[in-house]
């Protein structure tokens, strides 16, 4: 698997942070010991704009109380099916399941885009919360 990096806002780390598969880092620190090398890494990155969604789907319930139920559909370090397409076929296969019911509650499954980043889909869909009663559970 090749190194992946992530370029965080200046106020939020002192320096760049990347993350490599655990078997190079086994790899490496094999090399290490056998060598007494010193490992130095450069990182080179770029900033790129681009658009990500979130897709909401509602199924209404009797009341206006609202259970969100949620996953995201980026990943990071791993092809996806770990992080977090497995979250994302569970929250299909509920919302499939509820679909049939007369529920008491509107369930709105939520996916999620960008968040694994700074700029989180997650932070959108919550700040459009902003001013509405909300629990945690």
């Amino acid at each position: 698997m090749p190194a992946w990096s992530n370029v965080w806002p200046s106020n939020l780390l002192d320096s760049p942070v990347f993350t490599i598969s655990f078997k190079t880092a086994e790899d490496l620190i094999e090399f290490q010991k056998e060598s007494r090398a010193t490992v130095r890494v450069e990182l080179e990155s770029s900033i790129e704009d681009r658009t990500s969604h979130n897709v909401v789907a509602t199924l209404p319930g009797e009341s206006s109380e609202t259970i969100i139920v949620s996953a995201h559909h980026d990943s990071v370090m791993t092809p996806g099916a770990v992080d977090d397409a497995s979250g994302v076929s569970v929250m299909l296969e509920a919302a499939q399941e509820l679909s049939d019911e007369e529920l008491q509650r509107t369930v709105k499954f939520v996916s999620l885009g960008l968040k694994n980043t700074v700029w989180s889909g997650a932070d959108i869909m919550w700040k459009g919360l902003k001013g509405q009663k909300c629990r945690e559970s």
